[in-house]
């Protein structure tokens, strides 16, 4: 896989919730490119393009300690709250919306 800083590496993701499933889907390719099918291996590719902060979230993950790729990816989605992605409303947003009303 490629160092972190590689130009084909995924930014380091720091837990921005708009971007968590567009950083899960870039590392997979990456995954799928370097032929990495083994979830620990898959598990330790990840925290590579993390944040200190994100990994260290990471390793307190029962699906990290027993190594479960699709069930990390699932916790580190729901937790990152990946739907926020497709929601283009912000609390701004309500508080301007009452505000007006």
């Amino acid at each position: 896989m490629p160092h972190k800083y590689h130009h084909e590496a995924p930014d380091t993701f720091r837990g921005r919730a708009r971007i968590a499933k567009e950083f899960i889907d870039e590392v997979e390719i990456i995954l799928t490119q370097y032929t990495v099918t083994d979830d620990l291996d898959k598990i330790k590719g990840l925290l590579r393009y993390c944040s200190r902060a994100v990994a260290k979230f990471i390793r307190t993950l029962q699906s990290y300690h027993n190594p479960d790729w699709d069930q990390l990816k699932a916790e580190f989605l729901h937790y990152y709250d990946a739907d926020q992605e497709d929601d283009d409303n912000r609390p701004s947003d309500l508080v301007r919306f009452v505000e007006e009303n």
